[in-house]
């Protein structure tokens, strides 16, 4: 597992996460696990689906924004704050960034 806080203006702006895992099985496990507990009470509009990230991947953004997906053998999961900007903009940022990180990946994990 890799785990990494960031900052924004020197305060806390978020974290995130690649757990690796023996099999795609228990990585798209435990995507399905975060999703479903995340999914609990949201909206269609708040919980979005990205087709064009990962095997699978979903993304939100409210106050904060978060971006969520699996590749391979690894679940990657980060999330911001958005107080510190427009929602929508972190989000469209924090998902450009998770693409960046889904090629690196799919070069490494999946072969």
């Amino acid at each position: 597992m890799f785990f990494q806080d960031v900052a924004y203006n020197g305060a806390y702006g978020g974290t995130f996460s690649i757990l690796l895992y023996e099999t795609p099985k228990q990585a798209m496990d435990a995507y399905e696990s975060y999703y479903s507990a995340y999914a609990f009470g949201m909206s269609e509009e708040s919980l979005r689906e990205v087709s064009d990230l990962g095997d699978r991947a979903f993304g939100i953004s409210l106050s904060d924004a978060s971006v969520s997906f699996v590749r391979c053998n690894a679940f990657v999961s980060a999330h911001t704050k958005g107080e510190f900007n427009n929602p929508t903009t972190i989000y469209s940022g924090l998902l450009d960034y998770a693409k960046s990180l889904d090629k690196r990946l799919s070069e490494v994990d999946c072969r």
